[in-house]
Parts: C-alpha cells; sequence; structure tokens
C-alpha cells in the first residue's frame, strides 16, 4: 500500500512527509492549525519531518516544534535524500531526483507525488 506524503495545508502552503506516516499526519494536523509551540501533539524525538512551502517560497523544516527556515537552492528529507540531492546537484529537477532515489534507495518506492508551484518550481 502506499500513500500520499504531500498535503495542502488550511493556509494555502504544502506539506510534504518522511518517516513514520501516523505521526506526520499528527505533525501536519499541527501545522494545519497554526503550529502553536505549546500545542506540539508528540512526545521526545520524532522519527518524521515535514517540510512546508509557503506560498511566497519559503521552506520551513518541523523534525519537533521548532520551526528550521531553510535556504539553498535544492532540498530533499526522507531515507532517499542522499540520492535526490546528489541528482538535484548534477542538475536534475525533483522529479528526477526522486526517480534516482527510487532506482538506489531500498525503502524508497511507490511512485512519486508532485505539486507545481507557481513561484517556485516543484515540490516532490
Amino acid at each position: 500500500a502506499s500513500m500520499s506524503k504531500i498535503y495542502h495545508v488550511k493556509n494555502g502552503d504544502y506539506a510534504a512527509a518522511a518517516g513514520r506516516a501516523a505521526e506526520a499526519v499528527l505533525m501536519i494536523k499541527w501545522i494545519d492549525e497554526g503550529a502553536v509551540y505549546e500545542d506540539y501533539p508528540l512526545a521526545g524525538e520524532p522519527d518524521s519531518t515535514v517540510i512546508v512551502v509557503s506560498k511566497d517560497g519559503v521552506l520551513t523544516q518541523y523534525d519537533g516544534p521548532v520551526p528550521l527556515v531553510l535556504t539553498g537552492p535544492f532540498y530533499a528529507i526522507g531515507s532517499g535524500r542522499e540520492y535526490a540531492l546528489a541528482a538535484m546537484y548534477l542538475g536534475h529537477d525533483a522529479r528526477k531526483a526522486v526517480e534516482v532515489a527510487n532506482a538506489l534507495c531500498m525503502d524508497c518506492g511507490n511512485g512519486i507525488d508532485s505539486v507545481t508551484l507557481e513561484s517556485r518550481g516543484s515540490l516532490h
């Protein structure tokens, strides 16, 4: 079985998840409700990462209740992260980078979901 790991958040942003699905869903629900630090739903270190791409192109990562604003020409999360980053470093787009990760990482696969953003390119 597979599931989409891209979610459209209420405020119009997009969130993408890697890691444990149940944790990621709780984190995304928390983000959807405003990401209030005191209301963070998980205890301890999560086994999930969520990145949020805002409507204005800001990329924020959540590995817990503290947001990390990311910069750089490209970014990836999840078990195929290194393969995807290498592919993008070599000039491939995000979709091709996920194809490379799926081919080389035994924990990756089951298709590719994507959202095209007008101002910043693609989120895969």
